[in-house]
């Protein structure tokens, strides 16, 4: 399971559309889609592009 208040208060704080967020991390919007519904199978890669925006450790975005 994967923690998405950590990306979800990113997009907030920053005044960020879903779209622009997912350009910064170089992700598909579907790619967030599926994480942030814990829905679906994605690559772990596009973990690491979130954590590397967010500026955390990528075992932080785990619940």
């Amino acid at each position: 399971m994967v923690k998405t208040e950590l990306s979800a208060k990113y997009i907030e704080e920053n005044n960020l559309s879903r779209t622009k967020f997912c350009q910064i991390c170089k992700i598909s919007t579907t790619t967030l889609k599926k994480i942030m519904n814990n829905d679906g199978i994605f690559r772990i890669t596009a973990l690491f592009k979130i954590a590397r925006v967010l500026n955390v450790y990528i075992h932080e975005l785990f619940k």
